[in-house]
């Protein structure tokens, strides 16, 4: 816990520098600072973790990005793949 201040600050210089290596002005990181800091954002490395692993998009022949309960009728349809649980 006594680094975690020291990698805040080296992400936000790397964000700061990949900014300015792209050639994003002061104005352009100021909106984008902003638009940040006003809302939540979660970063997920990968929701089908199994699949990255086998190289696969599916999982046992169910595809994980389609495995939840929207628009079903039956609860049993979904759900059925790690990622989705």
């Amino acid at each position: 816990l006594q680094d975690e201040w020291r990698t805040r600050v080296a992400a936000s210089e790397l964000c700061r520098t990949e900014l300015r290596d792209r050639g994003v002005d002061d104005a352009a990181r100021q909106w984008l600072a902003r638009l940040v800091s006003t809302r939540r954002v979660v970063i997920v490395p990968t929701i089908n973790a199994l699949g990255y692993f086998r190289n696969e998009r599916g999982e046992d022949g169910v595809d994980p990005y389609n495995d939840f309960p929207y628009g079903l009728g039956e609860n049993d349809e979904c759900m059925q793949t790690i990622a989705a649980r």
